[in-house]
């Protein structure tokens, strides 16, 4: 009996021909398209905060480093303060970042901020500095691009930008203070 069912050529049954494989391929692109964009950068930043909020400075460095260290770049960048986000936009952040490497050495700055987070300390206040910035050291310790060795005594400024009334602080990363500091300005 089984002599007698029409040749079929193999996958034709199941692919429907070229109107199933375009109807596939239109689905798996929907789905890319529908759940890629809105739910995990909201979320992410509600688990980055639960687990290293933002109310002390070396707090919110810890979590903006590993927001970085794990490419959650949405999240790192709601770690920047105002001002730094007013200058650097998230696209900028998320694919220029990457790219920027420290013009001595050739270490990617990536490397320098993820590498330095174990060893870190909160400066204190110097006369005349503001309440609500916080300066840290990060040392950062490695090899450069012809395996010397490198050291980075680097010191990152938050700013502390709670809203009129709250108690508690939400410190941000001052990237670009930082860098003028690194800088020589």
């Amino acid at each position: 009996m089984a002599d007698n069912q029409p040749n079929r050529g193999r996958g034709s049954a199941t692919a429907g021909g070229p109107m199933g494989l375009r109807a596939a391929l239109f689905v798996l692109l929907a789905a890319v398209i529908l759940c890629g964009c809105n739910g995990a950068p909201k979320r992410d930043q509600e688990i980055l905060q639960k687990y290293f909020p933002d109310d002390s400075p070396d707090s919110a460095l810890v979590g903006f480093i590993f927001a970085v260290e794990t490419s959650s770049w949405d999240s790192a960048y709601s770690r920047l303060s105002t001002s730094s986000r007013e200058k650097i936009n998230s696209f900028e952040f998320k694919y220029g970042l990457p790219l920027v490497k420290d013009s001595r050495t050739g270490i990617p700055v990536i490397e320098i901020i993820t590498g330095a987070i174990t060893d870190r300390a909160v400066l204190p206040q110097i006369p005349g500095q503001s309440k609500n910035i916080s300066r840290m050291q990060v040392n950062y310790y490695g090899k450069d691009s012809d395996g010397r060795l490198a050291a980075y005594l680097v010191v990152v400024y938050l700013t502390d930008e709670r809203k009129p009334g709250a108690e508690e602080a939400a410190w941000k990363i001052d990237l670009l203070r930082t860098a003028e500091k690194l800088s020589g300005n």
